[in-house]
């Protein structure tokens, strides 16, 4: 009789362990997901920011403006993503994640890739690549 107790004792605390570690570990990785959404949007957000800084760049420096950057100095996690202009904004598109950045012209010609891009101001019209 015994050993029967002491076999249903070990077995209450065996399964009693492994739903408390089976809660840990849902809590780590829904935390772990949400860190990473938040990561995202952070790096979405900032993409946008980025291409439309350079295009505000140009347009504030005026005719001749010209400069070489990589889009890559921009995101680190992300790897395909997409970079429309669209009058006055720049959208950056991942997934079901997006961002707006404000530009201050509508006079653009061409668009970023996410790797090298050339930047002009030529008489009041910006080209990208």
């Amino acid at each position: 009789m015994m050993n029967g107790q002491a076999g249903i004792e070990f077995f209450v605390y065996v399964s009693l362990v492994l739903l408390l570690l089976s809660i840990f570990l849902y809590s780590s990785y829904s935390k772990q997901a949400e860190l990473m959404e938040k990561r995202i949007e952070n790096e979405v957000r900032e993409i946008a920011e980025s291409a439309a800084f350079e295009i505000n760049s140009a347009v504030k420096a005026g005719d001749g403006y010209e400069r070489r950057f990589n889009m890559k100095d921009y995101y680190s996690t992300l790897r395909d993503f997409n970079i429309t202009i669209l009058g006055n904004t720049v959208k950056v598109n991942f997934g079901n994640k997006h961002h707006y950045g404000n530009l201050l012209t509508d006079r653009i010609v061409g668009n970023f890739t996410l790797d090298w891009n050339r930047i002009r101001n030529d008489n009041g019209v910006i080209y990208v690549n």
